[in-house]
């Protein structure tokens, strides 16, 4: 019970995750002509690939140390 609620919730976390950062993507299209804009939803885009990173590399070590027993 414990692990299917577990496998939601990262699901749905890097999902939202995916999105976010899909939408800043068009935002910063959108906004290639203001300088503030850029930089400002750059340093968001900095902060969500961060976020994937956090949730996502944690994950890969166990599965490599998993893979070596």
């Amino acid at each position: 019970m414990l692990d299917s609620a577990f496998k939601t919730a990262t699901f749905l976390i890097l999902s939202l995750n995916v999105m976010i950062l899909s939408l800043i993507g068009l935002q910063l299209l959108n906004k290639m002509g203001q300088t503030q804009e850029v930089i400002r939803f750059g340093c968001i885009a900095v902060g969500a690939v961060t976020h994937l990173l956090s949730m996502c590399v944690p994950g890969q070590v166990l599965l490599n140390k998993s893979l070596e027993v």
